[in-house]
């Protein structure tokens, strides 16, 4: 069973990945999304840190909460669902997946 240590370690190793530096299309964690969703999140330049997280956990041996995503709105959600939602003041913990509300 994997860690949040084991996690941050293969996060922490992918430090410095440019999708810009990348001579594919798209980005490498868009390229494995896509594998399991379609080629549209391989070739494309959209946003990738939702798809990050999911190829940083699976490579973990994990599945995100909720399985796979693309939009951090949609791992939110299916958080909620799971009723894994915390508050970051406290209750957070190392290896807690943390969102930022860019609108609000």
């Amino acid at each position: 069973m994997s860690t949040a240590t084991d996690v941050l370690r293969i996060a922490a190793a992918e430090i410095g990945y440019s999708r810009w530096d990348d001579p594919e299309a798209g980005s490498k964690y868009g390229r494995d999304y896509a594998t399991r969703h379609g080629a549209y999140y391989g070739a494309s330049g959209v946003p990738y840190c939702a798809m990050y997280v999911t190829w940083v956990l699976r490579a973990a041996g994990m599945e995100p909460v909720g399985g796979d995503f693309a939009y951090v709105p949609y791992g939110i959600n299916a958080a909620a669902r799971e009723g894994r939602l915390v508050s970051p003041m406290t209750q957070a913990a190392p290896g807690d997946l943390v969102c930022f509300d860019w609108d609000d």
